[in-house]
């Protein structure tokens, strides 16, 4: 859908990629561009590697995605992921934007923003690393063995469970965890300019 289709986007399939693009060039001050893309595909569908991307723009996703290996990316926009992810690997990335999921869970999990917050209401993963330069971090309902949560300039929120080992920094922001054990390895939650709650 485009509300002008004079810049309607190209969309074409390179075997199994479907590639979206912009046909127009230029700037214009008295219209605006904006487009969106509808990507339907079969509930059943499972992939060995599916990546979604976009440079400037936002990604919504409203389906279970059953994955080997699972990437978003956004330079210059938000991610919504509302249905749950299942992959081995999965990772997501935003430049400028905010990242939600609702759920993820596999083997090793990755999540960053220079620019934004990151949400994740329900997660499992052996391996979890989750990172914001400007922005605050939240898990909820997690099931981890080790997790690495850092942010420069933002709050971390950590409930549920790390089995193994956990490593929580923030230069200037809050740490505050609320889990229901302790790791059984060596752990470490610091702050530089901020206070540090933990809950077992």
């Amino acid at each position: 859908y485009c509300n002008n289709k004079r810049y309607a986007p190209d969309v074409k399939a390179v075997g199994s990629t479907i590639i979206i693009e912009t046909n127009k060039y230029g700037r214009s001050f008295f219209v605006n561009k904006k487009c969106t893309v509808i990507l339907r595909l079969p509930s059943t569908a499972k992939f060995s590697k599916a990546r979604l991307t976009t440079t400037s723009g936002d990604i919504h996703s409203q389906m279970v995605i059953t994955a080997k290996n699972f990437t978003a990316a956004s330079t210059s926009g938000d991610l919504s992921i509302t249905e749950e992810v299942f992959a081995d690997e999965a990772a997501f990335k935003a430049t400028s934007g905010n990242i939600y999921i609702e759920g993820v869970f596999g083997e090793k999990l990755s999540a960053g923003t220079t620019s934004g917050s990151i949400n994740i209401n329900k997660s499992s993963a052996e391996d979890c690393s989750v990172s914001a330069t400007s922005g605050r971090l939240k898990l909820s309902n997690a099931e981890l063995g080790q997790a690495k949560l850092e942010t420069t300039s933002g709050s971390i929120s950590l409930q549920g469970q790390v089995r193994q080992a956990f490593d929580i920094s923030s230069t200037s922001g809050n740490l505050g965890l609320e889990l229901d054990n302790g790791p059984v390895g060596n752990s470490r939650a610091t702050s530089t300019s901020g206070s540090i709650f933990l809950g077992l």
